[in-house]
C-alpha cells in the first residue's frame, strides 16, 4: 500500500528572481554586440557584490529547430559567462550558463518584434 503524501513532504520550488538584460542578438548568432558592454558592465559591478552563483540563461526565438534552437541559447548563454569572467575575474563556478531554447519565450514568435525580444540573456538572481 502506497504511503499517502502529506504537506510536509513537498518542498514547493519557486525560480530565482531574474534579471533581464538589455542584450539583444542577432538571428542565428551568439557574438555580443559592443553596444552591449555598458550593461554587461553594470551587471559584472553587481554581481560582484554577491557571493553566490547565478544563472546565465540563453534565450531564442522560435525560427529553426529545436536542437539549432537549445545548441544557439547555450552558446549565447556562454558566451555572456564569457565575457564576465574574462571582465570581472569571477570563478568559473560561479557563473552557470544554461540554453533553454525556445522554450521560455517573453513575447510572441509571430512578429519580428517579438522574435528579437525572445533572442536574449537573463540573470537569476539567488532568493535575499
Amino acid at each position: 500500500m502506497a504511503m499517502p503524501i502529506t504537506p510536509s513532504m513537498v518542498t514547493m520550488v519557486t525560480p530565482m528572481p531574474a534579471l533581464a538584460l538589455n542584450v539583444y542578438f542577432a538571428t542565428n548568432s551568439d557574438r555580443i554586440s559592443p553596444k552591449y558592454h555598458p550593461d554587461l558592465n553594470k551587471v559584472g559591478e553587481a554581481l560582484t557584490r554577491l557571493q553566490s552563483s547565478v544563472e546565465i540563461s540563453g534565450h531564442t526565438d522560435s525560427v529553426g529547430s529545436e536542437q539549432a534552437n537549445q545548441l544557439l541559447s547555450e552558446r549565447r548563454a556562454m558566451s555572456v559567462k564569457q565575457y564576465l569572467e574574462q571582465h570581472f575575474s569571477f570563478r568559473t563556478e560561479r557563473l552557470i550558463a544554461k540554453g533553454y531554447g525556445k522554450s521560455r519565450p517573453r513575447a510572441t514568435n509571430d512578429t519580428e518584434s517579438g522574435r528579437r525580444q525572445n533572442r536574449r540573456i537573463e540573470v537569476a538572481l539567488p532568493k535575499p
